[in-house]
């Protein structure tokens, strides 16, 4: 399981739904023993694929590891953010995911999480 942690304007959120511009965001990874090994972050949006943190080694898993690193998400499109162990994997065939449900394809275990982009509240003041 992925936990998604979102620090914004008003304060913390576990588990959001949602992203804004300027709000920061950290991954909790849930995963049972013995699995361990190299996790890489994968986040998809919009047809394009990023990496916003180098792959890291989890010593071991349990509850809630804390993934190294945070960053802010942007764009107006919606976002599936996923952490994979790629032990299993070639580097031609993580390349080759280029959605959530191509990296679940691959059988490699993994956790993701969606995000919707915050709509602006509508202006309901009169002019």
């Amino acid at each position: 399981m992925l936990s998604v942690v979102r620090r914004s304007a008003s304060g913390r959120a576990l588990e959001p739904d949602r992203f804004a511009a300027g709000d920061r965001f950290k991954l909790l990874l849930t995963c049972p023993p013995p699995l361990r090994g190299p996790v890489r972050v994968r986040i998809f949006q919009a047809g394009e694929v990023n990496e916003p943190i180098p792959p890291q080694a989890l010593a071991s898993c349990g509850n809630r590891r804390a993934l190294e690193g945070a960053w802010q998400f942007d764009g107006a499109q919606p976002l599936d953010v996923c952490a994979v162990f790629s032990e299993q994997l070639s580097e031609a065939q993580l390349a080759s995911a280029q959605t959530a449900a191509a990296l679940a394809a691959l059988g490699a275990p993994h956790a993701c999480a969606h995000l919707e982009p915050e709509t602006p509240a509508a202006d309901s003041g009169d002019r």
